[in-house]
């Protein structure tokens, strides 16, 4: 016999799982940098939690979370740009690269490889005829604001 109730669903707001498709608009900004608002350049992105489509951070962030929701909080540079590697200085011979003038510790300049790629570092020091190059990202140790609004989740 049938009761004449009809079965219905409660619509909520989905909380954020591995799994679920998410749309953020969010900013990024070096902390004590002079951040007016104009000046932000905000990104909109869309991304399926748990395929790393997204900075690692922002994954981590939005679990548990739902539409509407905004964060704020403070990121270490290592989050966005990896953790700082003692592997990643190395010696270059001088006569590999291509410089007008001498280098000197601070310089910044780049490393051309077999492929033709370029490749950005910062030179450590200066041996002779020899400088370490530091390839760690120079913003690695920075920590910056990190402006999320959850637009939508699915």
């Amino acid at each position: 016999m049938e009761s004449g109730l009809k079965p219905y669903i409660v619509l909520g707001l989905m909380k954020i799982e591995n799994g679920s498709k998410v749309t953020v608009k969010y900013s990024i900004c070096r902390q004590g940098a002079i951040s007016v608002a104009e000046n932000v350049k905000s990104f909109k992105a869309t991304f399926e939690v748990g395929r790393g489509e997204i900075l690692p951070v922002i994954e981590k962030v939005v679990l548990g979370h739902q539409a509407g929701d905004a964060v704020t909080l403070e990121v270490a540079g290592s989050e966005i740009f990896g953790p700082y590697d003692e592997r990643k200085i190395v010696p270059i011979p001088l006569d590999r690269l291509d410089t007008d003038g001498p280098l000197k510790p601070g310089d910044y300049f780049h490393y051309r490889d077999e492929e033709n790629r370029i490749h950005p570092f910062r030179v450590k020091k200066v041996e002779g005829n020899t400088i370490w190059a530091d390839f760690n990202h120079p913003l690695g140790n920075e920590t910056f604001l990190l402006n999320l609004v959850i637009e939508k989740v699915e």
